[in-house]
Formats: structure tokens, sequence, C-alpha cells
């Protein structure tokens, strides 16, 4: 589960910056 957490939440921060940059 805390594997599944940290993967999650560095997938979140990916798309957030995806998403600023487009």
């Amino acid at each position: 589960m805390r594997f599944s957490d940290s993967r999650l939440s560095s997938s979140r921060k990916v798309v957030s910056l995806i998403s600023m940059f487009m």
C-alpha cells in the first residue's frame, strides 16, 4: 500500500507539471 501511494504521488506530481506546461 505504501508503494502504491508513493507511486500515485509521483504520478500526480508529473501530471501536474505536464498540465502546467500544457
